[in-house]
């Protein structure tokens, strides 16, 4: 059908994210001068605040309760808001959860696969792939091989609806894209898709997962190289 547009603030809007019962959209915006992470309706109406600071919050990604949300902020740190009726704007006090550089809670709301930098975690926790429990306990380093050896620059995760596979993109070290499914319970690391077309390759590296497909952005990257005559005032 037609489109619908739903934010008419004259920024630009970002991140979109359905929460889980699917009646609101969180997103980001610098509305006020820096990204901000807010919340509407799902008709674009009633916009609130969910979190506005002087530093850049961005990305906002739900927990499955639909009850709290993570959200990045610049550089490299990620926190989590939970839903709070007694304050204004019905959010909390974020809490800080690390040095993280992507993120995803499995579709039962009892895991959190996370890529966080050295230190990321805990002042001895080495760079890496971890998984903990949704309440952030029982951290678990994922052992990936074949992912350390292939990455350039890795992307996002995605779980599969059972929740019982974790998948991941990367641009590898040849300029390819790919996708790698991560050894998580008992499955195997294999590299599920390989994009070896150098004229097709991720134009984002998120991804969305449901029962028999992935579903991602394909960009080709174009670019011109212009001159013109300098002439003396």
């Amino acid at each position: 059908g037609e489109p619908q547009q739903l934010t008419h603030n004259g920024a630009d809007n970002f991140a979109p994210r359905w929460s889980p019962d699917g009646t609101k959209i969180a997103f980001h915006s610098p509305i006020n001068g820096t990204r901000d992470i807010y919340l509407m309706d799902a008709s674009g109406g009633n916009l609130t605040t969910v979190v506005a600071t002087r530093s850049e919050e961005l990305a906002p990604y739900w927990h499955p309760d639909g009850k709290r949300m993570i959200y990045h902020v610049r550089p490299d740190s990620v926190f989590e808001v939970a839903r709070d009726a007694s304050r204004p704007g019905g959010w909390g006090m974020p809490k800080y959860r690390g040095q993280i550089g992507a993120e995803a809670f499995s579709p039962d709301g009892r895991q959190v696969v996370v890529r966080t930098n050295k230190a990321g975690l805990c002042s001895d926790c080495p760079a890496g792939i971890y998984v903990l429990s949704s309440d952030w306990s029982g951290r678990q380093m994922v052992v990936a091989p074949g992912v350390m050896k292939a990455v350039a620059n890795p992307g996002f995760f995605g779980w599969s609806q059972d929740s019982r596979h974790v998948f991941m993109t990367m641009r590898e070290q040849d300029g390819t894209s790919s996708i790698w499914q991560l050894p998580l319970n008992g499955d195997t690391e294999k590299r599920v898709l390989h994009l070896t077309d150098p004229t097709r390759q991720f134009y984002r590296t998120i991804i969305s997962v449901d029962s028999s497909n992935f579903y991602f952005n394909i960009g080709e990257r174009q670019s011109d190289i212009w001159t013109m005559e300098l002439k003396k005032q």
